[in-house]
């Protein structure tokens, strides 16, 4: 199934809402290393990378029960601004996924963090590689 997604309209507002998000991905995303506007950025980009993902497979996985269990009260209100575009298809891939919008965002969350996570990885990986390859001098 191909999504079809318009992220800019000429009429394209900008909303602003607070979203209870799972503490977890919160924290994921940096939450509590620095101020509060971090998180909502990094939510915004979580956001937009999740919905227009290419890779077919991982977004066509049905939600993850592990987060439809967790409880409503372990959630940190996050202030969050993005285009009523955007906004429209994270709600219909929240219908067409039977989940509420927080846990989509939850999930989206948790995707992006761990794709944050595994290109840092990578990065330090090859850094390495090249310090072993060109020893800084006097090793």
């Amino acid at each position: 199934m191909t999504k079809q997604l318009v992220f800019s309209e000429p009429s394209d507002a900008i909303s602003n809402t607070t979203l209870a998000l799972g503490r977890f991905a919160f924290e994921a995303l940096g939450g509590g290393d620095g101020p509060p506007e971090n998180v909502s950025r990094r939510l915004a980009e979580a956001i937009h990378a999740y919905l227009t993902d290419d890779d077919t497979d991982r977004t066509a996985r049905a939600y993850p029960a592990l987060l439809q269990e967790r409880e409503s009260n372990e959630t940190v209100e996050v202030d969050l601004s993005v285009r009523d575009s955007l906004w429209r298809s994270l709600e219909a891939e929240a219908r067409r996924r039977a989940v509420s919008v927080p846990q989509l965002v939850t999930h989206a969350a948790l995707h992006y963090a761990a794709e944050q996570d595994r290109r840092g990885v990578a990065q330090r990986i090859l850094d390495d590689l090249a310090m072993h390859e060109n020893p800084a001098p006097g090793r």
